[in-house]
């Protein structure tokens, strides 16, 4: 990405966020005279082999779309076009290894010299439908690939998932770790609904993957829309988020802007996952990436002197913008922050 040293002449959607250093971090936040995300998420499928409870998937009535090739390309090069950097194609509500383009969208990628870091995440479980030269292709293509373990047993995986597929889950990382040619590019994200220290992660790991590697965890949740409607309640010891009562913005949509499907694009997943129209920018079927991330409406959603959007007012996972300064690496490494 090409390096600004001033802020003249830029248009610049966070002037009116104090917390944010523009001068210190312009090689990161702009880009010939516009402003820029720090990476970007793209959904190229919303659909999945799982139906997790967690998750709006198993819940919520929307149409499915695989991403086209040609509002995929169009995409690569407005991103381009706005300096590139990391791509991020975990699905919001999917399963990136059901879309029938990846490897074609992986060699795509390979193509535009400015997007870098590719990564996604996965439930892994249909790696083993592919062959291992056209798996290895895909894990060794990434930057990072981030493994959703669901459940340490097969009665968790079945009630968190509403599949029997635990040992397939099992048999499909370790197939990953054989091929992958670097573990470093690995992290497994277990989600469970019972709590796990990190003695029993690692005795997993050695007793069922003969190995270790860097993870997260968790059994509390955010609990969407469609799951209060619904009155959804968590099994075993398995936990809803509480919501919260926040003021600031959030400054986790520096690293999260996301792309469906069907070309919508939003200032942050959570607020999709809310169908919160204060989010929504515009679809990238109609109009530039360029246009759409400094318009006035983003603009707004950075000003520090407007009352946030009512979604943020109450999510769980908002990160306070007066609080960036513990979370610095997010500039030169965004994609761990997303993983984190």
């Amino acid at each position: 990405m090409m390096e600004i040293s001033s802020n003249k002449n830029i248009n610049n959607i966070y002037e009116n966020q104090s917390f944010l250093d523009c001068d210190k971090y312009s090689n990161f936040l702009f880009n010939n005279g516009k402003s820029r995300p720090l990476m970007l998420s793209c959904e190229t499928i919303n659909v999945c082999n799982n139906k997790c409870i967690i998750c709006t998937n198993n819940v919520e009535n929307y149409n499915k779309h695989i991403m086209s090739m040609n509002l995929f390309e169009k995409i690569l090069g407005d991103y381009s076009d706005l300096g590139g950097g990391e791509l991020s194609l975990t699905p919001r509500t999917g399963e990136i290894l059901l879309d029938s383009f990846l490897i074609d969208r992986i060699k795509l990628i390979n193509k535009y010299k400015l997007i870098t870091g590719v990564s996604f995440t996965t439930n892994a479980t249909l790696a083993m439908k592919y062959n291992d030269d056209v798996l290895d292709f895909i894990v060794n293509s990434l930057e990072v690939m981030h493994i959703s373990v669901y459940g340490l047993n097969e009665k968790e995986h079945s009630l968190l998932t509403s599949r029997n597929t635990y040992l397939d889950m099992i048999e499909a990382i370790k197939k990953i770790i054989k091929l992958s040619n670097e573990k470093k590019r690995l992290f497994l994200g277990f989600r469970s609904l019972e709590y796990y220290d990190d003695f029993d992660i690692s005795s997993w790991m050695k007793n069922n993957l003969g190995v270790e590697l860097p993870y997260g965890k968790t059994h509390n949740y955010v609990k969407w829309p469609a799951h209060y409607k619904k009155n959804v309640r968590l099994p075993m010891g398995g936990k809803w988020l509480t919501e919260r009562n926040n003021t600031s913005v959030c400054f986790m949509p520096l690293t999260t802007p996301i792309i469906h499907s069907d070309g919508s694009l939003y200032w942050c997943p959570c607020g999709a996952g809310f169908g919160d129209q204060q989010h929504y920018l515009g679809n990238l079927k109609h109009d530039s990436l360029t246009r759409l991330y400094n318009s006035n409406k983003i603009k707004k959603l950075w000003d520090e002197r407007e009352d946030i959007p009512n979604v943020c007012k109450r999510c769980a996972y908002h990160c306070s913008i007066d609080e960036i300064g513990k979370c610095l690496f997010i500039f030169d490494n965004p994609k761990h922050f997303v993983v984190a």
